[in-house]
């Protein structure tokens, strides 16, 4: 924004409009359209931009419009609108309640590792989980445990494995309960003669916040027992992945089905259980099935 100096014929004097001068003999500036509507369009958007009427008797509009525009100033953002958000201390990155301030990447990753305890429930059972002095929420993760193995003959479908058992995390506010009851699930057994079907995973949970169911025995000849299912008061989970169905090989021979979750191999020969929680146990051929893996339940805070 200037004054039209490129513009021939205009008449600036030292570079500024002057009026005409009948005694000196010297003519007025003249004003060009393109110029004069440009600046007035400029000036207009900043009333208009304020919610002002543009009035042509009013020489201060210009001004107030800028004040009322400086004086109401950035708005803060939402989930909707963008805007201002001020960046959240490390106490509130840790306590993961404040909605309204801003995670960098470094408030994150303390966030992520500003753990002062932990406690893994792995074996099967009931347990008292007793919530520790100052602490007010948790994050937990409970595995329900996989079902066990079918045994069976070398016979199409032949013995599937055992279904993974379900699977929940979430973090919970416990600030009003002194205990929780937490139980494990234990591993479905495994078939123990040929032509039978392996036993189902346990539940697992941890109070009424959240739990696991476990997985289906595998069944001696049909294919995909059910993987648990999971389920809380908040957080996220998924169900447990279906046991495998046997597999053919080479000149016709069959491998039992592998338990569901993804751990445990076609099971040729080998009858243990999984060391993954909630992982089911594999099928077998003439001999035992395998058992599935206990459910577990992690406790951080």
């Amino acid at each position: 924004m200037d004054f039209p100096k490129s513009v021939p014929g205009v008449g600036l004097v030292a570079g500024r409009f002057v009026n005409e001068d009948p005694i000196a003999g010297r003519a007025g500036s003249l004003i060009p359209a393109e110029w004069g509507n440009a600046i007035t369009d400029e000036l207009l958007a900043v009333v208009q931009a304020a919610g002002m009427e543009p009035d042509e008797g009013n020489n201060g509009q210009v001004l107030a419009a800028i004040r009322n525009l400086i004086g109401e100033g950035p708005h803060d953002a939402t989930e909707m609108i963008a805007g201002l958000i001020r960046i959240a201390t490390e106490s509130q990155a840790q306590l993961l309640e404040d909605d309204t301030a801003a995670l960098t990447p470094y408030k994150l990753s303390m966030a992520i590792w500003a753990l002062t305890g932990y406690q893994a429930f792995i074996g099967p059972g009931v347990f008292t989980f007793t919530r520790p002095v100052g602490v007010t929420k948790v994050k937990v993760r409970v595995h329900g445990g996989g079902g066990g193995g079918a045994s069976d003959v070398a016979a199409a479908p032949g013995p599937s494995g055992g279904g993974e058992g379900g699977y929940w995390e979430g973090i919970f506010d416990i600030s009003a309960v002194p205990t929780v009851t937490v139980t494990v699930g234990a591993g479905g057994a495994g078939a123990t003669a040929v032509g039978t079907n392996g036993g189902p995973g346990g539940a697992s949970s941890f109070g009424a916040y959240c739990s696991a169911q476990g997985g289906q025995g595998g069944v001696r000849t049909a294919n995909s027992p059910q993987g648990g299912s999971a389920t809380g008061t908040s957080g996220f989970g998924w169900k447990g992945g279906s046991g495998g169905a046997a597999l053919s090989g080479a000149g016709g021979s069959i491998f039992g089905g592998a338990g569901g979750g993804g751990w445990s191999p076609f099971a040729a020969s080998d009858p243990s259980r999984p060391e993954r929680p909630g992982c089911g146990g594999g099928g077998r051929i003439s001999s035992a099935g395998a058992p599935g893996a206990h459910g577990a339940v992690f406790i951080e805070w």
